[in-house]
């Protein structure tokens, strides 16, 4: 994937920044994979499914039983058979259901791709999100920056002034030295003061509406704790891609609910009427 963010580096050689999945080592054959817990969770509720239908030997068996038989335990059987019907529309419904949201535990900043799966690896302010919804798979990345920035006060101003004097001419190092003697302390004392107080008189007045509409629309000056630091998202990209394989699952248990659904309706009917 060719990536384009401001702040992000370009990779070496190329006018873009390049994401791609690092390669294999030399002395191994699995590759580095990038797993979608998504996947991991429709299989495991289709493997549940799996386990709740009658074995091989069991239908046989009842096969083999006398109609006297078999209408005697037609009661019990079909009890237990709508139990197990109840039992797997509710894991086909939740396999189809994973497939179409993602839980807010697989996405961020709560969890995110590991960096070594990419080569180069991930810079630290770059978040990448592969995930599942509405049957398409999405690519999320997110250009993140300190949400408390470093603070730079007269000390720090003053220091910075010290490193480049040996380059200025004779009048700048004079204005220099008049600021670092109380004009510039004064304004930066003025400055800090009047922001201080600005910032608590609109505070108040900004905050209700500010934090509603940076949290409603993602907004990159609302700050979240992503890896146990609190950063703030400065650029964001989303890419969405349709997937056919992932498009025949869906509907392949959207039929398998269906008939399921009809299944269970028909032997409620039965049941109602014996």
């Amino acid at each position: 994937m060719q990536v384009k963010m401001h702040g992000l580096p370009h990779t070496k050689g190329l006018g873009y920044y390049r994401l791609q999945l690092a390669a294999a080592p030399p002395d191994t054959v699995s590759t580095p994979s990038l797993l979608l817990p998504q996947l991991t969770d429709c299989r495991n509720f289709v493997y549940s499914a799996l386990t709740l239908l009658p074995s091989d030997d069991s239908i046989r068996a009842h096969k083999t039983l006398s109609h006297a038989a078999r209408t005697e335990s037609a009661i019990a059987d079909s009890k237990l058979l709508a139990h197990k019907l109840d039992a797997l529309l509710s894991d086909i419904r939740a396999a189809r259901a994973i497939l179409k949201t993602t839980p807010s535990a697989n996405l961020f900043p709560i969890h995110a791709a590991e960096a070594t799966l990419f080569d180069p690896p991930l810079p630290e302010t770059l978040s990448v999100d592969v995930t599942i919804q509405d049957v398409a798979i999405v690519t999320e990345l997110r250009l993140l920056e300190a949400a408390v920035p470093p603070q730079h006060g007269y000390a720090g101003f003053t220091a910075a002034i010290d490193s480049h004097l040996p380059s200025f001419k004779f009048r700048e190092r004079f204005f220099a030295g008049a600021f670092k003697k109380g004009g510039g302390a004064a304004a930066v004392n003025g400055h800090a003061n009047g922001h201080a107080n600005g910032h608590a008189n609109g505070h108040a007045n900004g905050h209700a509406n500010g934090s509603a509409n940076g949290h409603a629309n993602g907004s990159a000056n609302a700050g979240v704790v992503y890896r146990g630091v609190e950063v703030k998202v400065k650029e964001r990209i989303r890419v969405e891609s349709q997937d056919p394989s992932l498009m025949s699952v869906m509907a392949k248990l959207g039929a398998l609910e269906h008939n399921l659904v009809m299944g269970r309706t028909s032997l409620g009917i039965v049941m109602r009427s014996g």
